[in-house]
């Protein structure tokens, strides 16, 4: 009889024990269903993410190249404003050149977006835009003292665009990159210029004191010493190039 009473015990406890391991199993079972597809979720929405910064670099990798054509671009639009005497757009157009300077190279930096073709045009483009407010305006003051920084900046240019051409072809063109004193000197140039512009409306005015700035000595004052500064400027970047390139020629 004790025999059969403990069968029967161990017999009633068996469904208990089954049960709870089977709860057991249930209960786990939702935590990793659940688990499995967050994790799925947070790889997609990072593979997204990537997808997404590597699809702006691509389209930040152009827009250097673009703003720089587009400043080269400005450059007849720029002086045919001035030859129909529509001077407010055409300091517009100036200065909106300026801005697209500044622009491109903080992109080409912040997105590592720098090419060797970006790096060709971009000191072309500023040379091209500052070489034709300068004509213009030599030709608005057809003086000495204005016609001389006017002739040492653009002898320069072209000295220095030489330079660069001679050590390309040795190689070597990453000697007389543009430097800091360099781009010192075109923003000062595209200051002084834009002030200029900003008081010469045109040579067809018959208004001799506005044709000449004087309507605003202050302002025509200010960027004439900023030309002459610039000047200075080009003049020892210049010799920096030089000294560079004839240094490292001697090695």
């Amino acid at each position: 009889m004790k025999l059969i009473n403990k069968l029967a015990a161990s017999h009633s406890t068996l469904p208990l024990i089954t049960l709870t391991n089977h709860y057991r199993t249930i209960s786990t079972l939702p935590q990793t269903v659940q688990r499995r597809p967050l994790q799925l979720f947070n790889n997609k929405v990072n593979i997204d993410v990537i997808a997404a910064d590597s699809r702006v670099n691509n389209a930040m990798q152009h827009i250097p190249n673009i703003l720089t054509i587009s400043r080269v671009i400005m450059i007849p639009i720029f002086m045919l404003c001035y030859i129909f005497r529509k001077q407010n757009m055409g300091v517009m157009i100036y200065v909106l050149s300026c801005v697209t300077d500044l622009l491109d190279g903080y992109i080409a930096r912040k997105f590592n977006a720098t090419s060797p073709f970006g790096a060709f045009l971009d000191p072309v483009a500023d040379k091209l835009m500052v070489a034709a407010a300068l004509i213009l305006l030599v030709c608005q003051l057809p003086v000495w003292w204005f016609a001389c920084p006017v002739v040492i900046i653009m002898c320069r240019e072209i000295a220095v665009s030489a330079l660069r051409e001679w050590m390309a072809e040795k190689g070597q063109r990453n000697i007389v990159q543009v430097g800091y004193l360099g781009k010192v000197k075109t923003a000062t140039q595209m200051i002084s210029t834009t002030l200029l512009l900003a008081t010469c409306p045109g040579t067809a005015n018959f208004d001799i004191a506005v044709s000449t700035g004087l309507a605003a000595p202050a302002m025509f004052t200010a960027g004439l010493l900023l030309l002459y500064f610039s000047t200075i400027l080009t003049v020892f970047s210049a010799v920096e190039y030089f000294q560079a390139a004839f240094g490292k020629s001697k090695q």
